[in-house]
C-alpha cells in the first residue's frame, strides 16, 4: 500500500478538521522548522491511511495503522518517535474540541501496554561494543591540525565542538553579543532551532581559545551580530548552515570527523571516566538537566565558581592548542 505523505488525500476531513491541522503545524513551526518538516509528513500519512474525518478516529483505526508501520522496515525508535508525534497531535485535538466544541474526545493513540510495536534486528545497536564510540587524543589532534590548516574558521568551529561539547547548531547559531572573552563564557541556544528546546546554555572556553577567538572576531563585520555568518549572502537563516558545514567536513577531513555527537560524547567520556567529575558538574557543564533535586534546585554557583569547575575537569589542558 503506497501512502501519500506531501499532501492530504483524506477525503473525510471537514473543513474544521484542517484547520486544526493548520493551526497545530503553525505552532510547531513557530518553535522549529525541523520539527514542523518531520511532523507534517507524520500527520498526513495517518491521516490518509485511515481517511477518516478526526472526530471518528478510534483506537483500533490507530491500531492497524501501527500494524501497518509494523510491516515496514521501519526501525523501532522511529516508529515510536510517531507514536509520540501523533499522540500530541490528537491531545492538542482533544483539547480544541472540547474547549472550542464542548466535545469529549478521547486520544486515540493505544498505550504501549495495549500496542507495542515489535523489534527487528535492525534495531539492535551493536556498535556499543566496538572501540570507536568516542575519540581518542590522536584523532583530536588530527583534526584541530587539518581545521587549523583549512582556516581560522573551521578551526575555531571545531575548538568549540572539542572544548564545550556542544551540539553542531548550538555552535553555528552563537551571536557575538553573547560571548564575553573577558570571563571565558559564551551563550548560545537563543535562536530558533538552535537546539531542540528553547532554553539558553552557558558554556566556558579555554584562555587559548579565547585569543583565536580574538583574531577571528578582528576579521568580522561589525554589523553582522552572528559568530559564524554564512559564506553566502543568500542565505536567509542568517548562520553558516549546518549541512554545508556538514558537506564541507565530510569532503575535507573524511567521514569520522562529520560526526559531530562524537565530540560530545568523548568530552563527557573523558570528564567522568578519566577526571571523575561528578555527574551533578558534568551535566551542569554540558548543559543537561540535571538529575538531582539537589543539583537541579539547590545548588548554586557564580560564573567564577563554574568557570572553576569547568577548568578542573577539563580534559585537553595537555594539548599544545588548549
Amino acid at each position: 500500500m503506497i501512502v501519500e505523505t506531501k499532501n492530504l488525500i483524506n477525503n473525510y476531513l471537514t473543513d474544521r478538521d484542517k484547520i486544526f491541522i493548520d493551526d497545530y503545524l503553525k505552532e510547531i513551526k513557530k518553535k522549529s522548522d525541523n520539527s514542523y518538516w518531520g511532523i507534517k509528513p507524520t500527520i498526513y500519512q495517518m491521516l490518509n491511511f485511515i481517511n477518516k474525518k478526526i472526530e471518528d478516529i478510534k483506537k483500533r483505526d490507530i491500531e492497524q495503522y501501527f500494524e501497518f508501520l509494523d510491516n515496514k522496515e521501519y526501525k523501532y525508535t522511529t516508529k515510536n518517535q510517531i507514536r509520540s508525534r501523533l499522540n500530541c497531535f490528537f491531545n492538542y485535538c482533544g483539547e480544541i474540541f472540547f474547549d472550542d466544541y464542548g466535545i469529549e474526545y478521547r486520544n486515540p493513540i493505544p498505550s504501549k501496554i495495549r500496542f507495542e510495536f515489535k523489534k527487528i534486528e535492525n534495531d539492535f545497536d551493536l556498535s556499543i561494543f566496538g572501540e570507536n564510540q568516542i575519540f581518542n587524543d590522536s584523532e583530536l589532534l588530527e583534526i584541530l591540525n587539518l581545521s587549523k590548516k583549512r582556516g581560522l574558521r573551521e578551526f575555531i568551529i571545531f575548538c568549540l565542538l572539542i572544548c564545550c561539547g556542544m551540539r553542531i547548531n548550538e555552535v553555528l547559531t552563537i551571536r557575538k553579543s553573547n560571548i564575553n572573552l573577558e570571563k571565558r563564557y559564551l551563550i548560545t541556544g537563543l535562536i530558533k532551532n538552535a537546539r531542540k528546546q528553547d532554553k539558553p546554555l552557558l558554556f566556558f572556553i579555554p584562555i587559548k581559545v579565547v585569543s583565536y577567538l580574538k583574531l577571528y572576531l578582528s576579521h568580522l563585520n561589525d554589523k553582522v551580530d552572528r559568530l559564524f555568518p554564512p559564506k553566502y549572502s543568500n542565505n536567509k537563516k542568517g548562520h553558516y548552515n549546518v549541512k554545508s558545514f556538514y558537506n564541507l567536513v565530510r569532503r575535507n577531513f573524511g567521514e569520522n570527523f562529520s560526526h559531530f555527537h562524537k565530540f560530545r560524547d568523548t568530552l563527557i567520556t573523558n570528564r567522568v571516566v578519566k577526571l571523575k567529575c561528578p555527574d551533578g558538574f558534568s551535566e551542569g557543564l554540558i548543559g543537561h538537566k540535571g538529575k538531582s533535586v539537589q543539583w537541579l534546585h539547590y545548588i548554586k554557583l557564580t560564573i567564577e565558581g563554574k568557570r572553576e569547575i569547568y577548568d578542573q575537569y577539563f580534559p585537553y589542558y595537555h594539548f599544545p592548542y588548549f
